[in-house]
């Protein structure tokens, strides 16, 4: 039997490379695509669809984890994502990086619950009664280590290329060799993949799917599908999880031509690095918070996300009425921090309400709300940006997540009543 340092060892190091590659051009993408010709209501539109790509893929590809393994839908995401890195690096028109941003959905659509199923699944294969939140917790934080550090190098990255021609004028140009560095490093993790991951035998329920593979796809969309909606819990999860996602398109998109405006001068590449690194440094002080935070609320996981969540509305709302850079950078590390200290609670409910043989499955369909959430963001928040303000479309979304409070509230009621009617149970 696998130890649970070494599962942990294997995960955290795939988790950490594959978020460092995919941060490498996340805080200057958007500056590439408007050198390029890309208005915002386009970029708004592409965020939109890399979404509904996600969300028409999602169920069908968590399925697919589940009958016929997790590790080989690692695989093909990331094969997708190199192809998809390459669409975007040679793009000039709406039309190549609408095929490169199709394709990064379908990337995203085959990772999501792959690997984090394995995970979870490894870790209660050697204990079935290990509490997952700390671990979760952890994984987040690597997670958003390799972002931090991701971005901090994407943004050092353009001055090493300052002798390349100027950005919008050629392929290869001091922004886009971000891009490169992604596509290699996420090569080197699929053959980490590869050669690291042991897949265990409970990823499939019985030999017959396991032989049927696709052919039981169906079946296990089927059986995903009415676990999710028999269960309370999960609805009001996907419903919590649907308006997240819309305010974290909102920032995600538009962050970088708003905090363009408000810094005095020629943005810098590093400095935006810097701006994006603190986001995330701050998301792994949440998730390194988020522990006792939980420990000190006894467990109490949705009180901490209606608390976070609440925190996240208010922190946009205010950066939205804000014309100073200083105040707006603290606002905006304030978004992610809260952000961060409600992800893995909310993981811990999800992982707590959904059986072993359809994690990956039922984990797709949590995550195809938020991805709907992410769809309907982006083309909303895109039209409200290009005809009035993106400081309009925060002020607009921040109110919303402020009233999703009420939501994980009502989770934490129910999660309540179950654990009462447990303990009577066990009384009797």
């Amino acid at each position: 039997m696998t130890a649970i340092p070494q599962i942990k060892r294997v995960y955290y190091s795939i988790t950490f490379l594959h978020w460092f590659a995919t941060a490498l051009p996340l805080a200057l993408s958007i500056l590439l695509m408007q050198a390029r010709g890309v208005s915002l209501l386009q970029i708004g539109v592409l965020n939109g669809l890399y979404a509904l790509t996600i969300v028409l893929l999602e169920l069908p590809t968590g399925g697919l984890a589940d009958s016929v393994g997790r590790k080989p839908v690692q695989l093909m995401s990331y094969g997708f994502m190199v192809l998809s890195g390459s669409v975007f690096l040679f793009a000039f028109s709406f039309i190549w990086y609408l095929l490169a941003f199709v394709l990064m959905g379908v990337s995203r659509a085959l990772s999501s619950g792959a690997l984090d199923a394995w995970f979870v699944d490894s870790l209660l294969a050697v204990d079935a009664e290990l509490k997952l939140q700390p671990y979760l917790a952890q994984a987040e934080m690597v997670s958003i280590t390799g972002l931090m550090l991701g971005t901090l190098l994407g943004g050092i990255i353009p001055r090493a290329f300052t002798f390349l021609p100027a950005d919008g004028t050629a392929v290869f140009t001091p922004l886009a060799m971000t891009l490169v560095g992604m596509i290699v490093l996420k090569l080197i993790t699929a053959i980490m993949v590869i050669t690291l991951v042991k897949e265990p035998r409970v990823t499939v329920k019985n030999e017959k799917e396991k032989t049927q593979g696709i052919q039981a796809l169906t079946g296990v969309i089927k059986d995903a599908l009415t676990l999710a909606t028999s269960n309370p819990v999960v609805l009001l999860v996907m419903l919590g999880g649907f308006i997240s996602a819309f305010g974290l398109t909102s920032i995600e998109t538009f962050w970088q031509p708003q905090f363009a405006t408000l810094i005095s001068g020629e943005p810098d590449s590093v400095l935006f690095g810097l701006l994006m690194t603190g986001a995330f440094l701050l998301g792994v002080c949440g998730n390194l918070i988020s522990i006792p935070i939980t420990k000190r609320l006894n467990n109490r996981y949705g009180l901490v996300a209606a608390l976070f969540q609440a925190l996240s509305g208010l922190s946009l709302l205010v950066l939205s009425l804000q014309t100073q850079a200083p105040y707006a950078a603290g606002l905006f590390w304030m978004y992610y921090f809260s952000i961060a200290v409600k992800n893995s609670p909310v993981a811990t409910i999800i992982n707590d309400a959904i059986p072993s043989h359809r994690r990956s499955s039922m984990q797709s369909i949590v995550s195809l709300s938020s991805f709907a959430g992410g769809f309907s963001g982006s083309f909303l928040i895109g039209m409200i940006a290009e005809h009035n303000t993106i400081a309009t479309a925060w002020l607009l979304t921040g109110t919303l997540l402020l009233t999703s409070t009420i939501i994980f509230l009502r989770i934490e009621q129910l999660r309540e009543k179950h654990r009462n009617k447990h303990a009577t149970a066990t009384l009797e």
